[in-house]
Order: C-alpha cells, then sequence, then structure tokens
C-alpha cells in the first residue's frame, strides 16, 4: 500500500521527501499592456464625419455664443457657415448674418445661404421666402422667432414642407433657420424641428 502512495505523489513531494529542496514555483506569465491614449473627441464640424447627437446634445450655431438642440439621433455638424442636421426624412439648418443693409436684406442673404446648403427646392422653380406675415411667432429665451411655413418644397426627389424661422440677435446680426420634412415621415420630424427652435439660447461656447 505504501508504494501504491509514492507512486503517486507528485515530483515536488518526491524530492521533498528525499530530502532535496523543490524548485521555486514557476512565476505565472505576465503581459505588458500599454494604456493607449483615448482618441480625441470629434469637432463635429464635417457632415462628411458627422456626429450623431443624443438627448441632451447642444451644437454651436456658428461662433456666436448661441446654440441649438439638435434632435436626439439626428447626425449634425458644427460647419463654419451654418450648423446643419439631419435625419432619414428631415433636415435642419441655421446660420447669421450681421445686419449691414437692413434687416430684410440680411435675412434675405442668409436664407438664401441655407437654402443651397440644404439643398431644397421650390415646385414650379418658386422662390422660397419668408411670407409678409409670420405664420407663428414665438418667445425662445429673450428672443422673438418668426415662422413661416412653405408648401411644396422638396429635397433629393421628396416632396415635403418648410418651415423658415428668423430672430434679431442682440449684438445686431440675424439668426434665420429652415426646417424640412418629408411629406413620408412618420417619426415625428416636425414637431422635433419646432422643439429645436424653441431649444435656442445664448451662453453657448
Amino acid at each position: 500500500m505504501s508504494a501504491r502512495v509514492l507512486l503517486l505523489l507528485s515530483p515536488i513531494a518526491f524530492a521533498i521527501a528525499c530530502g532535496h529542496a523543490a524548485p521555486p514555483p514557476t512565476p505565472p506569465a505576465t503581459t505588458s499592456t500599454t494604456a493607449s491614449a483615448a482618441p480625441p473627441p470629434p469637432s463635429c464640424e464635417s457632415i462628411g464625419a458627422p456626429c450623431v447627437a443624443g438627448p441632451d446634445t447642444k451644437a454651436r450655431i456658428q461662433h456666436t455664443g448661441y446654440s441649438v438642440a439638435v434632435p436626439s439621433g439626428w447626425k449634425y455638424a458644427q460647419e463654419d457657415a451654418a450648423t446643419y442636421a439631419e435625419t432619414t426624412h428631415a433636415l435642419l439648418v441655421v446660420t447669421t448674418e450681421p445686419v449691414a443693409s437692413g434687416v430684410d436684406a440680411a435675412r434675405a442673404s442668409a436664407l438664401a445661404r441655407i437654402v443651397e446648403r440644404a439643398g431644397v427646392k421650390r415646385e414650379k422653380k418658386s422662390a422660397i421666402a419668408f411670407g409678409k406675415k409670420p405664420d407663428k411667432e414665438l418667445d425662445v429665451g429673450g428672443l422673438h422667432v418668426v415662422l413661416s411655413q412653405v408648401n411644396g418644397a422638396s429635397h433629393a426627389e421628396a416632396k415635403g414642407a418648410l418651415l423658415l424661422f428668423s430672430t434679431t440677435l442682440p449684438e445686431g446680426s440675424v439668426l434665420v433657420g429652415l426646417g424640412w420634412a418629408d411629406d413620408a415621415d412618420d417619426s415625428g420630424a416636425d414637431q422635433a424641428i419646432l422643439t429645436a427652435i424653441e431649444s435656442i439660447r445664448g451662453g453657448a461656447k
């Protein structure tokens, strides 16, 4: 019986039994891991490499100190000329223009620029312009915003409606924007655009 037990002893135990010191245990293999530096946050300055808005995303409007809350899930870019956001069936563009030759001229210039940026057009090549009287007026963060709806506007062959909005900023420039929603949209994009307009605030960094 005792001989069988000895045969089952490990080499270390056998060495101890024979009076020899057991070799030190082999240390576990270690792998050196060097923490890689975290990539810098995206600048969100180009729709070609866009950011995607979260529930609390606020995009700056150029370098005016104003911001707009981008609808959650929309891609957006804080471009030099405008802030641009889009989803599958809708888009939003906001810009500003210094008032050099009157508010109306500045607003028309800014609108023409963002209409081209958005790539929207009206049927029969009618002009996209603010109405003589606003369809709605809002008080937003201390700003008085006027809104005009333009029906029969298309983007990438899809038909929809435009919501134009404008206000005069305290420093003497006009803020002008447009929102477009596809007639086939069922995600509530039109309400998301209105909510974004109501979110415009100063004090952005």
